[in-house]
């Protein structure tokens, strides 16, 4: 769901079909080309051609409309149900765990297995603790009001933000007129700024960023998010528990990870001038035209 959420927000940024839009598509195709073997066919199923020309708008436009959505949906479902399936939040388990009465037998058998297959009879959790009734709570209305609640409050900010924040469309898409500095979508632009800071020289041999920084790195990160809740290792004290001390690792790691992708971006944004050469916020960027 996360990475679809970012494909969602790559394909929709090319819509406008303006200066920015067409130069940030630009970007992030080229760094998926990076990609070895299959990045110039990733790259091509991606714009339906070689350049981004109509083809890619409307290829752009489908994927962002209609199969994003649609598989996003499917994912969510499933995901929601799945937690539902085994036993709802993890408040319980914690409950359940520091209660001095004794818990049922059978406590504690939960699955998060892609296929729900697990031994014993069911792949739903198997337990109670003593007055579990006084801490059920009806999914509707109460999670239905909840979900409506967050969903008008987000309504409401992105109608603020938009009377608010100016974004006003640049001039029509022109391949021929390319913006100094090109630059990724924002949320892509920890990406651009890894790729040039693992693009190394030596000598006559230069190590390539784009696919080390662009694609090895990112690959890496995203493994690592799908396999780390696999290698979960804490007891069952951990669980439901904010910043719990023996999962202080996982919490640092993820700390780690998450500042460096606001640095990269910080940079990105504010401190790559013309010809991607930095300059610090207050150093003035030499007098050349914008485009060329």
């Amino acid at each position: 769901m996360l990475l679809i959420t970012l494909f969602l927000s790559f394909t929709g940024y090319l819509l406008p079909w303006d200066q920015l839009a067409y130069w940030a598509v630009t970007v992030g195709t080229n760094i998926a080309r990076a990609a070895p073997v299959v990045g110039e066919g990733v790259r091509y199923v991606l714009l339906g051609g070689h350049q981004i020309e109509q083809s890619a708008l409307l290829r752009f436009y489908v994927l962002h409309c209609f199969f994003l959505p649609v598989l996003l949906l499917g994912l969510f479902a499933w995901h929601m149900w799945r937690i539902r399936k085994d036993g709802g939040l993890a408040c319980l388990d914690q409950m359940i765990l520091t209660s001095p009465e004794e818990v049922a037998a059978g406590a504690g058998q939960k699955t998060y297995a892609l296929l729900g297959i697990t031994a014993g009879r069911t792949a739903s959790v198997e337990m109670s603790a003593p007055g579990d009734e006084q801490h059920e709570v009806a999914g509707s209305p109460n999670l239905t009001r909840r979900i409506l609640l967050v969903a008008l409050v987000t309504v409401v900010v992105c109608a603020v933000l938009a009377l608010l924040v100016a974004a006003p469309l640049e001039q029509a898409a022109n391949p021929m007129v390319t913006p100094n500095p090109a630059k990724a979508p924002w949320y892509f632009l920890w990406l651009q700024e890894l790729v040039t800071d693992t693009t190394v020289k030596l000598g006559d041999f230069t190590i390539n960023g784009a696919l080390i920084g662009g694609v090895l790195v990112p690959g890496l990160m995203v493994l690592l998010l799908a396999a780390w809740p696999y290698l979960e290792r804490s007891s069952p004290l951990a669980t439901g528990l904010w910043f719990a001390r023996e999962r202080r690792t996982q919490n640092l790691v993820f700390l780690g990870i998450f500042v460096l992708v606001l640095a990269l971006t910080a940079v990105g944004t504010f401190m790559r001038g013309p010809s991607w050469n930095f300059y610090w916020p207050w150093e003035a960027w030499p007098d050349i035209p914008r485009n060329f």
